[in-house]
């Protein structure tokens, strides 16, 4: 997969090698709407190409040189795709990412890729456009905002590629470690724009204002865990009754298992079953003509799953025994491998069950 993304990303960015001439349609007779969405292309497979670790620093930075040389070499290239980008990406017009509020990038780079990059036309367009998007659509609520957008994943790449290049540009220029770097970059992941806001503190610069909100959100890849994933996992306690002059022990102890389907975004938040299985042990403590107690398996019926973000939440009620019973797993953090969290197993009796669980996926 990784070489198959390399190729991609090198090859459409030489596919547009030659569109650059005379006149915005560039003079392989292709349209403005063409090039600009094979751009879109390029940024994305970029992007994916990255995260995946296919392409090392020195070819993401002459790949993201040539997507930006192609565009800046039409004669109205970065203002034709700054439109393409309000049309097709935002879905709504964005006046304030005129081509007239934009400054010249003036900080140096120790990288000559990096200082073209940095002066390309096109690359200061999208810096203010990224910019203008984030602060002026996206508050006060990101994560839900940006579903509002006509392409949210497009625009989450681009973010990603320029917020990927200010943190090379970084590191190379010695105002990072390369350890801080690596943690900047696997921040990209989940939200760009945190990572940005880590890289300028990191730089001992001033945070803008618009950046704090998206701290915390998870905007792609929200720990989802794939296809349907399955995770279970073992609790066990005990629980007391009394009543009558009785008081009894249940000693509980069964398997959680986690059906977990979604990315865990918004838009395609965690949903699946939940179920909760097992025995209890009822033992007589004290008490005169009670009920001796004895052995009752447990079952969950009607167990759902939901969340985003990367958490997640179960729930159901089920019977032990003869009597009632709920169960809930709160608050957990799901990865491909693990789902952790809080897990509540209520008898309706004196107290409940409450204790940290780890499920594993299953293969």
């Amino acid at each position: 997969m990784k070489l198959k993304l390399l190729i991609l990303v090198f090859a459409l960015a030489l596919g547009l090698a030659g569109c650059g001439g005379g006149g915005g349609g560039g003079s392989s007779g292709e349209s403005t709407t063409d090039v600009n969405s094979q751009f879109v292309t390029q940024i994305t497979a970029l992007d994916q190409s990255a995260l995946s670790g296919g392409l090392t620093d020195e070819q993401y930075l002459t790949s993201y040189e040539q997507i930006l040389t192609n565009i800046d070499a039409e004669s109205t290239g970065a203002q034709d795709l700054e439109s393409y980008l309000e049309t097709h990406v935002l879905g709504v017009p964005l006046n304030s990412s005129s081509l007239s509020a934009r400054s010249s990038v003036n900080r140096a780079a120790i990288s000559d890729t990096i200082t073209r990059i940095r002066n390309s036309e096109t690359y200061q367009m999208i810096e203010i456009f990224i910019t203008s998007v984030a602060s002026n659509l996206l508050l006060p609520d990101p994560a839900s905002m940006l579903l509002d957008l006509a392409q949210p994943e497009v625009f989450t790449s681009i973010a990603s590629v320029q917020v990927r290049t200010h943190i090379m540009d970084a590191q190379f220029s010695g105002q990072i470690s390369a350890d801080t770097a690596a943690d900047l970059v696997g921040r990209i992941q989940r939200n760009p724009f945190e990572a940005e806001s880590h890289l300028l503190a990191a730089k001992g610069e001033t945070v803008p204002e618009w950046l704090p909100p998206f701290e915390g959100e998870c905007l792609r890849d929200c720990g989802s865990p794939g296809d349907t994933a399955i995770y279970s996992g073992s609790f066990s306690g005990t629980m007391t009754e009394s009543g009558g002059g009785c008081v009894w022990q249940h000693a509980v102890s069964g398997t959680i298992e986690v059906v977990v389907t979604g990315s865990g975004t918004l838009a395609d938040p965690y949903e699946g079953t939940f179920d909760v299985s097992g025995s209890a042990t009822i033992s007589l403590v004290s008490g005169v003509g009670c009920d001796a107690g004895g052995n009752v398996s447990i079952s969950v019926f009607n167990g759902s799953v939901s969340g985003t973000s990367g958490k997640l939440n179960a729930s159901g009620s089920g019977t032990i025994g003869t009597s009632p019973f709920t169960a809930a797993l709160s608050n957990a953090d799901v990865s491909t491998s693990t789902v952790t969290g809080s897990f509540v197993f209520d008898g309706g009796v004196d107290n409940t069950i409450n204790q940290s669980v780890t499920l594993s996926r299953q293969p």
